[in-house]
């Protein structure tokens, strides 16, 4: 596939530069879905008209972090309604509202940064903003554990996470951040699994996060050196907690190869589409975790211009109970940003573990996961970064044809580019981003279509070869309370 860029500008105003292939779908984007009925955890009723969001900041890691490290929380807010008001504010985690505020935004269609924060931030959305806005978290360096690009979403307290592909190795080292913003303590309880089944784990019970608090528990020092990929449910017994972990990778000699933050997948499901994959060399790891009490039966498809197929050598897996596999789909994605859609005879959970390899820089690792389809609205805060690459990916799950209502806006909610893309049922379509400063996508996706996108970044410069992505953030859905819904054939 051909593509051509335009050149960078030193300042200026954003172009987007996109792939002059057929019309119908361009690249092996975004993400593929079939038609499936919403995760109904994600379809309670937001909290009186307020959301909030944890942005977990910093090095997590065993004091072998970077000086240099930096982290930057965006947040962004779209145009929802003319005239209407609200306001998106972002305060470190504990300070409460009286606190002098490190964000405010109070007018539709801006984006702010907060600049090296000394702790986690949490983004409070009030009126409009509550179903508008979103945010995201973005750190580089270039030594130290911490090398290399990351980005994770800010993340919403809700009662049940479920994670896969975390590691308890030197050469795969998890950190799980546990974190309460509301006024009141939350207990929570984990559940953890490893290739085989559940694991017993003494203290994973009951674990208390006070009000306005994180946790972060390194999995290597609670459970011991663990062979293969981990799973881990996160449960709130009292309270809601924000869950999100920290992959470390390291090689044979110790020396750091990349990190990334790893959201929770979405809710165990028996068909999950993992958007935005980067393209690329390197490795591309399908994990698939199978947390009932059947074997699961799955097949995997890569999701292409021409719609699904089956990736060479890794079509179908069969995993028992409890139990997870990871699948090498690097050469079904053929270097180039996609998506896969895994589907099962019972509910599973997916993730993918992506590297970026060079000939002379060092690689990084990037970490994408299981999502829901954008909802009215999706929301990528941190697009444009100086000193990175940027591509986003939109598919189209659904039956029928869908436009994808895309704009790129700056800081000021200027529109520095407008596209309506036809997405065919079944396609995906791929963009490039140039941007010398900070902007943010926003996707209009038509009432009950089943749009999935998300973006990655490449490090241009540096001596490390960095690489990150996120999926688009649905605002609303990001801020509601999840109400767990029980499945017989779902581990408890």
């Amino acid at each position: 596939m051909s593509r051509r860029s335009v050149p960078r500008a030193v300042r200026g105003p954003a172009v987007v530069a996109f792939a002059a292939v057929a019309a119908a779908a361009i690249a092996v984007a975004g993400t593929l879905v079939p038609t499936q009925r919403p995760d109904p955890t994600a379809a309670a009723v937001p909290i009186q008209g307020r959301t909030s969001s944890v942005c977990t900041t910093g090095t997590l890691g065993t004091g072998k972090g970077s000086d240099d490290s930096e982290s930057q929380v965006f947040g962004a807010s779209a145009t929802a309604e003319v005239g209407a008001t609200g306001t998106l504010t972002g305060r470190s985690l504990g300070a409460g509202d009286t606190s002098s505020p490190l964000l405010s935004i109070d007018r539709q269609g801006q984006s702010k940064t907060i600049s090296s924060p000394d702790s986690s931030v949490v983004l409070v959305a009030d009126g409009v903003m509550a179903g508008a806005s979103a945010g995201m978290v973005y750190g580089q360096t270039d030594t130290g554990e911490d090398r290399g690009l990351s980005l994770g979403p800010c993340t919403a307290p809700v009662v049940e996470q479920w994670f896969t592909g975390l590691g308890a190795t030197a050469a795969l080292r998890s950190q799980l951040v546990l974190t309460n913003p509301d006024d009141r303590q939350a207990e929570v309880d984990l559940e953890f699994f490893g290739p085989h089944g559940l694991l017993t784990v003494p203290g994973a019970s009951g674990l208390i996060i006070p009000a306005g608090t994180s946790r972060t528990l390194s999995l290597e020092d609670l459970l011991g050196s663990v062979s293969g990929s981990i799973s881990v449910r996160v449960k709130a017994s009292v309270g809601r907690v924000s869950a999100i972990s920290r992959d470390l990778r390291a090689d044979s000699h110790g020396d750091p190869t990349g990190v990334d933050w790893h959201p929770a997948s979405a809710m165990p499901a028996g068909t999950q589409i993992i958007p935005a994959v980067p393209g690329g060399d390197g490795y591309r790891k399908l994990v698939i975790f199978n947390p009932g009490q059947r074997r699961a039966d799955v097949k995997v498809e890569v999701l292409g211009p021409d719609g699904p197929f089956a990736p060479a050598n890794a079509a179908s897996v069969s995993i028992g109970p409890g139990g997870s596999t990871t699948v090498d789909v690097a050469s079904g994605l053929a270097k180039t940003i996609g998506a896969l859609r895994v589907t099962s005879s019972q509910p599973i959970v997916s993730a993918v573990q992506s590297e970026r390899s060079a000939s002379k820089e060092a690689s990084d690792i990037a970490v994408t996961t299981a999502q829901s389809p954008v909802s009215g609205m999706g929301i990528a805060p941190a697009t444009a970064i100086d000193g990175t690459e940027t591509e986003f990916a939109i598919s189209n799950g659904g039956t029928t044809a869908s436009n994808a209502d895309v704009t790129l806006y700056n800081a000021d909610g200027v529109a520095l580019y407008h596209e309506q893309v036809p997405v065919p049922a079944g396609a995906s379509i791929e963009r490039r981003v140039t941007q010398a400063g900070p902007a943010f996508l926003v996707l209009r996706a038509p009432v009950g279509s089943s749009l999935y996108g998300g973006v990655t970044l490449t490090q241009t410069s540096g001596s490390v070869a960095g690489l990150a992505a996120a999926s688009f953030v649905t605002p609303g859905l990001a801020g509601r309370a999840r109400v767990p819904v029980e499945n017989p054939r779902v581990t408890q």
